[in-house]
């Protein structure tokens, strides 16, 4: 299986922009991201050339780098709300 990475959108932070589940956008979440069999992802690249720079990256790689990590906000908000 297969995660599409949008090179053209950017980054947020330091992850890439995975086309998010059901096409409705980018996500750096890879939970969210859409999985693709090989032959899916090459012909959703090849429908987008010139409008997405995309490429595809097997989920086993993509999961073998998988870091965990917390977003400030929350532990913020969590913090926020014990002092209530």
């Amino acid at each position: 299986m297969y995660l599409l990475i949008n090179h053209s959108a950017g980054y947020l932070g330091n992850s890439p922009m995975f086309w998010r589940k059901n096409g409705c956008g980018y996500t750096q979440w890879i939970d969210d991201a859409e999985l693709f069999t090989e032959e899916d992802a090459d012909k959703t690249i090849r429908g987008c050339r010139g409008s997405h720079n995309l490429e595809k990256v097997s989920q086993s790689l993509v999961n073998s780098l998988a870091k965990r990590t917390i977003d400030m906000q929350d532990l913020r908000r969590v913090e926020s709300e014990k002092n209530e």
